[in-house]
């Protein structure tokens, strides 16, 4: 018997208000954020597949990009809804036959294989897996802009994408109508379990302008430890 396929749904079809400007296209490292999060995909051998999800208007643009690029486990480019979960719905109609499929924000554009490959294989022991970093900070509740209370943070997760699940477990749990913020959600509300294991603090979402030097530093520390030291 022979792997179980992994399809990857990478979403990306936000107005990105926050940002001010397109997130797929701002350059990091010299290249596109959405070439560096498509790498990713492609570098990790579990993907079988991948289905790009961008807004109508950027459909026949990163189509272009995707033949020029050589990316050869991109399958399809689709154009988003209005929400993010109609933009999955979206990408879910355009994959494959794949036992498994992958939901990554193509806003984390600092994704690596090497995450990819590990939620992919909690989801193969429990049907669904999500990466997630325990919060550290002090949480308080605000209202008016003053401070009311402290939330406990014993047992809270800041969550991350790739999402894993096996498909016919996240296809029975969509509710349309449930609006929810990532895919797990839907599988929360009905009560099923999702695994949680380590994310990677470098793994960052591109949400304001701010967040691009950030995402820089972070491409150059990789690019530093990924080389070899020299011998004396």
């Amino acid at each position: 018997m022979g792997k179980p396929r992994l399809a990857a749904v990478l979403v990306g079809a936000g107005r990105a208000e926050r940002m001010g400007q397109d997130k797929l296209f701002v350059s990091l490292g010299g290249r596109p954020a959405l070439g560096l999060a498509v790498g990713a995909f492609e570098a990790a051998e579990c993907v079988d597949e991948v289905v790009l999800v961008v807004r109508p208007e950027r459909v026949s643009e990163v189509r272009g990009l995707a033949d020029r690029s050589g990316w050869r486990k991109v399958r399809a480019v689709v154009a988003g809804g209005e929400r993010r979960q109609d933009s999955v719905l979206n990408g879910l109609g355009a994959i494959g036959e794949a036992e498994f499929v992958a939901v990554h924000d193509l806003a984390r554009p600092l994704v690596t294989a090497e995450l990819i490959g590990r939620v992919f294989s909690a989801a193969q022991r429990f049907g669904a897996a999500v990466p997630g970093l325990p919060v550290r900070d002090t949480l308080k509740l605000v209202e008016g802009e003053f401070a009311v209370r402290t939330v406990p943070r014993a047992g809270i997760w800041a969550v991350q994408t790739p999402q894993v699940f096996r498909v016919d477990l996240l296809k029975g749990a969509i509710d349309p109508g449930l609006e929810v913020t990532d895919d797990a959600a839907w599988l929360e509300a009905r009560g099923i379990p999702v695994r949680v294991v380590p994310g990677d603090p470098a793994n960052i979402k591109l949400t304001y302008p701010e967040d691009l030097e950030i995402a820089e530093a972070l491409l150059k520390l990789r690019l530093v430890t990924s080389r070899c030291p020299e011998g004396n």
